[in-house]
């Protein structure tokens, strides 16, 4: 299917075109402002309706014709193109998707798009100031799909945060255990850093007091100090 699609399409279009669909891969979703950011210029609303009107495999997604995504299959396709003729140019385009969709207040769409440039860092602060809210709405299997992300290497001792964000979380499911191995990961991760933690060790005290691993005369002084 990749090779006619290859030869029936791809090798039929303008460079321009083909420059447009190849870039715009990185997107599950494609509106004109969000391309020009990606693209880092202007132009996307023509270059949407061309390809609409070539039957391109663009998929309308409203009536109003703003957001549209690619077929699968073809979106699969132009995405292996990019990785081959482009590969340092994908985390740069996924930077600025992230960018985009942060100031457009679509923080999910925000860090995906942040992990896809590699930038970790950036991923955990979108993940510990989404996390809780998304969870409490009932997307649970969301949260902890973002929660294994950091559950590799030394990641979760690099993020403190995420790591009593996640033990939090996996506490609420009823995990102790896994709840106990990343508040401990909390904990490591603060004791070798001495910035960029304050606000984690009130929450490292709470979790300690809330998992009462070492009796209820511990779990008072743990309290006392997240209260303190």
């Amino acid at each position: 299917i990749a090779d006619y699609l290859g030869t029936e399409y791809l090798s039929r279009l303008e460079p321009r075109v083909l420059r447009f669909l190849r870039r715009t891969s990185v997107l599950e979703r494609l509106c004109a402002p969000l391309c020009n950011a990606v693209l880092n210029g202007k132009g996307s609303a023509a270059e949407l309706e061309e390809i609409e009107r070539a039957n391109l495999f663009l998929v309308q997604l409203d009536h109003n014709r703003g957001w549209y995504r690619y077929h699968h299959l073809f979106r699969d396709l132009l995405q292996r193109e990019l990785e081959e003729q482009e590969p340092d140019l994908v985390p740069v385009l996924h930077r600025r998707a992230a960018a985009w969709y942060e100031a457009h207040l679509d923080p999910e769409s925000a860090l995906f798009h942040a992990h896809a440039a590699g930038d970790i860092d950036d991923t955990a602060r979108i993940l510990v100031s989404i996390a809780q809210q998304v969870h409490d709405g009932g997307r649970a299997a969301v949260v902890e799909g973002w929660l294994d992300l950091f559950d590799v290497d030394e990641r979760l001792d690099r993020h403190p945060a995420v790591a009593i964000q996640g033990s939090s979380i996996l506490a609420a499911r009823g995990r102790a255990d896994e709840a106990d191995r990343w508040l401990h990961a909390a904990e490591r991760g603060v004791a070798s850093r001495r910035r960029g933690v304050a606000a984690v060790r009130p929450r490292i005290a709470v979790m300690r007091a809330a998992l009462c691993a070492d009796g209820p005369a511990q779990m008072r002084a743990d309290a006392r100090a997240a209260l303190s």
